[in-house]
């Protein structure tokens, strides 16, 4: 069964956040977030290498810390 062309949601680039904090559960928190809280995995993914982070607020904090 081939994609819908038409389908946005299925062509839309994933936010790459660089994680900060991991829970014992398994859920990660973003660097960008104020509180943390888990990433939601539907919309967003997270990253160890501060290079393949697309999320413009993580890149903000990783800049600063340089």
């Amino acid at each position: 069964m081939a994609a819908d062309p038409t389908n946005r949601r299925a062509h839309r680039q994933r936010t790459y956040h660089r994680a900060a904090k991991i829970r014992v559960d398994g859920s990660v928190s973003a660097l960008c977030f104020k509180s943390p809280r888990a990433i939601d995995m539907r919309r967003a993914t997270w990253t160890f290498r501060d290079e393949a982070v697309t999320c413009p607020k993580c890149l903000e904090v990783i800049n600063a810390r340089r």
